[in-house]
């Protein structure tokens, strides 16, 4: 029994409800601080006996955060109490004040100061022993390698915002930290920006951003306990700490973390219809105005930060370099032959390479001089795009006949690894014998994946007007990238 209580109170892993993957014990720790702020909505309301319920509630499911050792989390409850106490205590303040009767009874305080008192300095020593202390105290001291990224991510996300103002397409944001904004030499793969409100924003733009933000301030607006409500304090904690969580977590894919706040704010609604009591039209400006100001305060902050690329992105596009020369296009960039992260081989070579113009779909009825097309399929692109030169990289063996028709007298050169499917290299080695055209390399101890493949497009680049001039497009075939 001992040891099974042990293992409830001290448990091997960290809390986690939901079992989604990376981030869900923030999610976690998101639905909990929500918890652990609506639970004084009982103190708000019922003065004699609520404080005492409500105190009971914060404790149980404040050691179940602990726990979860979530920091976005600890943070976002510990500012969601806050609002309670500060407009809990004004509230206070104002009925004593004046009603000399209320006098006797400030010894009531006494117990529930000493009572809150306990209870944090219990759930202190608790978070201790997890060691929730030390992951705190390492990520304020930048020792913690979870907090020091998010950090290169928030700052990286906020260019982002400033190259892509459409947008980077919906889910890219991970995609486009990792390929374009990560140091060279790093690893992680991300599948957001570790900020809900950051990775929407930079996957849909400006016009998104303008709506998305105009939103929340209408909603905390709403809320703002002007006048006091304990119903409408609850409801503008609860939405503060909801946003609070997003900021250090991707928490929000989860939807159903909204339902709480979401059937708060509707009980707030439908107090304001019943007491007409509807937030006055110089408060509806003076939020969203706040709210303006902070996304024209973000997008400062962008062209303030330091940048190493010369970027533009859109939904459907990414450049770097822009304005260079020579100019190359990427269509659908092949995942196994240029590796998942072909934005840092560009971005090694980018000094040499120029103008780059990734297509994320297509690029039909394009006209330029090189082409290059690497992976299976790509016969399309090749029909579509106008061009006197070809560079393939491990190209299909599946429409053999109708690409050598559709190449037609282009020079073209394959690009194979050594490693890869014999019958691959056997049947355009047989190819490249029968077409003076087309020529074959074949690159030593490579497979699918051809390692440094961008200087083979500055080998063939500076066969063209000794890459001074002109334009050379790059088109990589695949079924999907992303």
């Amino acid at each position: 029994m001992m040891q099974g209580l042990e293992q409830l109170l001290f448990p091997e892993y960290r809390l986690d409800w939901f079992g989604l993957g990376p981030g869900s014990v923030n999610k976690t720790g998101a639905l909990l601080a929500t918890l652990i702020v609506v639970s004084w909505w009982f103190a708000l309301r019922f003065r004699r006996w609520g404080f005492w319920l409500s105190l009971l509630i914060s404790f149980l499911f404040g050691g179940l955060l602990l726990q979860s050792a979530s920091r976005g989390g600890i943070l976002a409850a510990m500012i969601g109490l806050c609002i309670i106490a500060a407009f809990g205590l004004h509230k206070a303040y104002n009925s004593f004040r004046g009603n000399k009767s209320n006098g006797n009874y400030t010894w009531r305080l006494w117990p529930q100061l000493l009572a809150l008192v306990l209870t944090s300095g219990l759930l202190f020593y608790y978070g201790k022993h997890l060691s929730v202390g030390e992951r705190v105290a390492s990520g304020i001291a930048g020792q913690d390698s979870s907090a020091n990224v998010r950090l290169e991510i928030y700052t990286s996300g906020l260019q982002m915002m400033k190259d892509a103002p459409l947008g980077w397409g919906g889910g890219r944001a991970g995609y486009a930290f990792n390929n374009w904004y990560q140091p060279l030499g790093k690893t992680g793969d991300y599948l957001s920006l570790l900020n809900s409100h950051l990775t929407w924003m930079v996957d849909y733009g400006l016009p998104f951003q303008i709506v998305y933000v105009g939103a929340w301030a209408f909603v905390l607006c709403i809320c703002f306990p002007r006048p006091y409500t304990p119903l409408k304090v609850t409801a503008f904690a609860v939405w503060v700490t909801l946003s609070m969580a997003a900021v250090f977590s991707s928490v929000l894919t989860l939807w159903w973390l909204c339902l709480l706040p979401a059937l708060l704010l509707m009980a707030v609604f439908a107090q304001n219809y019943r007491f007409k009591r509807w937030p006055k039209k110089r408060a509806v400006v003076g939020w969203l105005g706040l709210g303006y100001a902070g996304l024209l305060m973000l997008y400062a902050a962008a062209f303030l930060l330091p940048s190493s690329n010369r970027l533009a992105a859109s939904p459907d596009q990414v450049v770097l370099n822009t304005g260079a020369t020579p100019k190359m296009v990427i269509v659908q960039p092949s995942l196994g032959s240029l590796g998942g992260k072909y934005g840092h081989s560009l971005r090694e070579y980018a000094a040499e390479l120029g103008e780059v113009i990734i297509f994320h779909e297509g690029a039909s009825a394009y006209t330029t001089e090189s082409l290059v097309l690497s992976g299976e399929g790509g016969l399309e692109n090749l029909q579509t795009v106008t061009s006197t030169r070809v560079l393939l990289f491990n190209p299909g063996i599946e429409n053999v006949d109708p690409m050598i028709e559709a190449l037609g007298e282009r020079d073209a050169t394959i690009i194979l690894g050594d490693l890869g499917d014999w019958r691959q290299e056997r049947i355009w080695s047989a190819v490249a014998e029968e077409h003076g055209n087309i020529h074959l390399v074949t690159v030593p101890g490579a497979a699918e994946f051809i390692p440094n493949w961008p200087k083979y497009l500055i080998e063939r680049a500076g066969d063209i007007s000794d890459r001074t001039s002109g334009e050379v497009a790059v088109v990589v075939h695949q079924d999907k990238a992303f």
